[in-house]
C-alpha cells in the first residue's frame, strides 16, 4: 500500500575522528542567515537554530558529533490529523537535503559515519485502518490487523554500499501505531477547548554507516552516501519493509 506520508523530522547525523568545533560562520554557510534566531554554547556543545523549511532547523555539535535536525514547530493541517510535521514527504527531505548537501561538500572535519533519521507519520481515523496499512507494509510479520494491539516492530536490514567497497548499511526500521489527543479550540462549543482523538501510523529510519568500516571517508565520497542514504529511505517509505 503506498501512503502519502507526512514527515514528523529529519536528522542527519555526522561522526568524526576529532571533537567537532562549529562557528557562526557554519550556520550561514548551511543556511544562508546572517544570524542563528538562537545560539547556545556550553562545554563541549554548540547549538545554532532557526526557523527554516516550514520547521525548525538545528544545526548542532557535541564532542565527535555533528547533527542537522528539521523537527516541527506545530501541528498542520485539520484537527483530526493535525500531527506536527515539517511537511509532506518527500518534498520535507529533498528541501532538507539543498541546505545538507552543500554543507557536506565543505565539510570542515573529517567524517568516519554518517547516518539518516527520518520519522514519517500517516494519520488515520481509525486504529484498525492504521494497522491494516502496517500489515500491508510489513513482510516479516503475517498477522491479521484486527488482532494485533500495542504491536512495535524494529528491525535492522543491513546491505552492502553502492557507494563505498566493503562498507555495510545498516539498514534500521521501526514501525508502530499510536494514537494522538489532540487539543484544538472550540469557538462555538460549551467549553474553550475540545479533544479529538487521531491514529497514526509511524515509522522511524536509522539507516547508518556500520562502526565496523574503518574511516574516515574521503571527502569525495560524503555526498554519495549521503544520496544512498536517502534513496534506502525513500524506497522504505514506498515499500514498506525491505528484506
Amino acid at each position: 500500500m503506498a501512503l502519502n506520508w507526512t514527515c514528523e523530522s529529519v536528522r542527519l547525523s555526522l561522526f568524526s575522528s576529532q571533537a567537532v568545533r562549529l562557528s557562526p560562520e557554519n550556520w550561514t554557510a548551511l543556511s544562508g542567515q546572517e544570524e542563528a534566531e538562537q545560539e547556545q554554547k556550553g562545554t563541549g556543545r554548540h547549538v545554532f537554530a532557526g526557523p527554516m523549511l516550514g520547521g525548525q532547523f538545528t544545526l548542532g555539535a557535541i564532542a565527535n558529533r555533528c547533527d542537522c535536525i528539521l523537527g516541527p514547530v506545530g501541528a498542520v493541517g485539520p484537527p483530526e490529523d493535525g500531527i506536527p510535521s515539517v511537511g509532506a514527504w518527500p518534498v520535507a527531505l529533498e528541501g532538507f537535503q539543498k541546505l545538507t548537501e552543500p554543507f557536506l561538500e565543505k565539510l570542515h572535519f573529517p567524517v568516519t559515519r554518517m547516518a539518516l533519521a527520518p520519522v514519517l507519520v500517516h494519520p488515520f481515523h481509525e486504529r484498525i485502518e492504521a494497522y491494516t496499512a502496517l500489515m500491508s507494509l510489513l513482510k516479516s510479520i503475517k498477522q491479521p490487523a484486527d488482532a494485533l494491539h500495542d504491536l512495535l516492530f524494529r528491525v535492522n536490514w543491513p546491505t552492502d554500499s553502492a557507494a563505498v567497497h566493503g562498507l555495510s548499511i545498516n539498514r534500521l526500521t521501526t514501525w508502530s501505531v499510536l494514537q494522538y489527543q489532540i487539543q484544538v479550540f472550540a469557538a462555538d462549543g460549551p467549553t474553550s477547548f475540545m479533544d479529538v482523538v487521531s491514529h497514526g501510523l509511524r515509522l522511524e529510519m536509522d539507516h547508518n554507516t556500520d562502526q565496523k568500516y574503518v574511516g574516515p571517508f574521503d571527502a569525495g565520497q560524503l555526498v554519495p552516501i549521503y544520496k544512498e542514504l536517502t534513496n534506502l529511505a525513500l524506497q522504505n517509505a514506498a515499500e514498506g519493509e525491505v528484506l
